[in-house]
């Protein structure tokens, strides 16, 4: 029976190593193997570290391209950018409930969706703060506690003034837990701009019959 031991480098020695999920890296295990079989044990595990890297690259770019008059072929690889995550405890999108009505004083129903993917319960306040081309109906400003792994909708009814290409209604999220930052970068998750038609778009059909002559 051999065992194989995992082996751990010093430059990658860990300050804290943190099970993921209910899995357990010290259970006991009845395993029997039979000469020449070797067996290696894995647990899921999140590496937090003094120095963690706050930036992820997004991968990299392979190309194979070759010459017009070349023969092999060649392998080029680059590295794409480097970006920051950030971690927030909720997200928003916002969506149409119909987006035929985007007409111009016309009721125009918006719908957010707030959801939670913390396993702590949240305290939110949303307010709304709505451009000049824009009337409103609706609470402006709501405070409500968010469940965890739960979501909260909230339903506003604006009017256009104009038509055109105009801001999407933007909500403002605040919290006593979550900084302003995290919140405000949350809160981009949302459509730039909503296009505002001057009256709901028709289609017309017109049928053409044959004519007959007897």
């Amino acid at each position: 029976m051999v065992l194989a031991q995992p082996s751990y480098r010093q430059d990658d020695k860990a300050d804290v190593v943190v099970p993921i999920g209910d899995e357990s890296c010290a259970k006991a295990t009845e395993d029997y193997l039979t000469d020449g079989e070797v067996i290696c044990y894995c647990c899921v595990v999140t590496i937090r570290s003094a120095e963690e890297d706050t930036e992820t690259p997004l991968g990299r770019l392979a190309i194979e391209w070759k010459r017009a008059d070349g023969v092999s072929t060649v392998r080029s690889v680059v590295p794409l950018c480097r970006v920051p995550l950030i971690q927030c405890p909720v997200s928003i999108t916002g969506t149409l409930l119909d987006p035929r009505a985007a007409t111009v004083r016309h009721p125009i129903r918006v719908a957010y969706c707030i959801r939670s993917h913390s396993r702590e319960t949240i305290e939110l306040t949303a307010s709304f703060d709505l451009a000049d081309v824009f009337m409103f109906c609706g609470e402006k400003r709501k405070t409500f506690h968010l469940m965890p792994f739960d979501k909260y909708s909230i339903v506003v009814v604006v009017m256009a003034l104009t038509a055109g290409r105009l801001p999407f209604p933007k909500i403002a999220l605040k919290s006593p837990e979550i900084s302003d930052d995290t919140l405000q970068h949350t809160s981009r998750a949302l459509p730039a701009n909503l296009f505002v038609l001057t009256c709901e778009p028709s289609i017309s059909v017109t049928f053409s019959l044959p004519s007959y002559h007897l």
